[in-house]
């Protein structure tokens, strides 16, 4: 069984939990049932895998493969590869599982909201074994991974994430020295659905294990393209962090505000955007989707067309926005919401103004 390919992964041991985002169910985008075959999905070794025309969660078609576990090696951070895609991504990067149609821009250009698949297993591991499934960039690598509770055996089980930072089952480090878990949404390229055992745990072994997939999906709603401006002095390096330049004055915490324009399409915008529709607890800042932090503005109009604007204010060290190397320094401020009608808004500001060597407020 060899690793799962990510940089570092994290247990979230939660059965259920709730995100203040709108209620509104969302609608089918694309979905691999398999009733045409493994559709270009393979095991981790890129061997076919089995393929069941009937017996699936639906009592359709699905997919098995069989694998010994064993966590002596501790994997890749705990975590193990189980299904991927036919094609090595050196060889073939822009072709992903099922005919590429789970490649794209999930953040801003496809509203996706949701992730979900059905899961198997027939391991005797005590408790249950824990699903995890990666997403990466086309190129593999970047990529973050989402981990669930332990699930258990001869049963099959609906796994759901949402396509938001902020969630919990996703591993917060998005697998690179400088997560930018935006990058990662934005670039979707290949999925690999695996097994999640914890490092700290004692070694299991296990052989013949069977390991069945089946309905994979991804949910969203109506994606609006929003013009927002970021308001201020970005100062990154003031997030608050030991040892940074915010170690100067101390407790310096800046934070980042956003403003999100009103739009009309009977004056001549590209889409209509109430912004009194925005949903606070859905704001998502930054490379890791911060969450909207202190008060929000309604109802201003800072780019004077007569239509409401609104702004948020987000934590600059919850956004990921580091300058340090300079190289790594941000070019781009991501902004995603929704409203209260479900529908998804994003933008992007790319004409930051921005300090990083700021010593102090200015």
């Amino acid at each position: 069984m060899k690793s799962f390919e990510m940089n570092s992964i994290a247990v979230v041991f939660l059965m259920a939990f709730t995100l203040a985002i709108p209620a509104q169910a969302a609608t089918l985008i694309t979905e691999e049932d398999f009733e045409g075959g493994a559709a270009d999905w393979v095991d981790e070794a890129r061997n076919p895998p089995i393929f069941n025309a009937t017996g699936g969660h639906d009592g359709g078609a699905y997919i098995s493969v069989l694998d010994d576990i064993d966590t002596s090696s501790n994997g890749q951070f705990g975590g193990y590869v189980m299904f991927r895609c036919a094609v090595a991504p050196s060889q073939l990067p822009s072709q992903d599982c099922s005919s590429g149609m789970f490649v794209g821009d999930w953040y801003f250009a496809d509203g996706v909201q949701e992730l979900r698949y059905w899961f198997r297993h027939n391991s005797t591991k005590p408790g249950g074994v824990q699903p995890t499934i990666r997403v990466a960039v086309t190129g593999n690598y970047i990529g973050g991974s989402a981990i669930f509770p332990a699930i258990p055996a001869n049963t099959w089980t609906q796994l759901s994430v949402t396509i938001d930072a902020q969630d919990p089952l996703w591993d917060s480090n998005w697998g690179s020295l400088y997560p930018h878990a935006v990058n990662i949404f934005k670039n979707v390229g290949r999925m690999q659905p695996g097994i999640y055992d914890d490092p700290d745990e004692p070694d299991y072994f296990e052989s013949n294990v069977s390991f069945d997939i089946d309905d994979i999906e991804i949910r969203g709603s109506t994606p609006i393209t929003a013009e927002i401006w970021q308001r201020g002095t970005l100062h990154p390096q003031h997030d608050g962090a030991e040892g940074s330049v915010a170690s100067i004055v101390t407790g310096l915490h800046d934070t980042i505000r956003v403003a999100v324009m009103g739009a009309d399409t009977g004056s001549g915008d590209p889409a209509n955007l109430n912004t009194d529709n925005i949903v606070k607890a859905s704001i998502r800042v930054g490379r890791l989707g911060a969450a909207s932090s202190g008060s929000a503005n309604y109802g201003s109009n800072y780019d004077s067309d007569g239509l409401d604007d609104a702004q948020f204010r987000t934590l600059t060290g919850d956004t990921g926005m580091a300058c340090d190397p300079g190289w790594n320094a941000p070019t781009e401020l991501a902004f995603r919401g929704e409203l209260t009608t479900g529908e998804v808004i994003s933008g992007i500001d790319v004409s930051l103004n921005m300090n990083c060597d700021a010593q102090c407020h200015n």
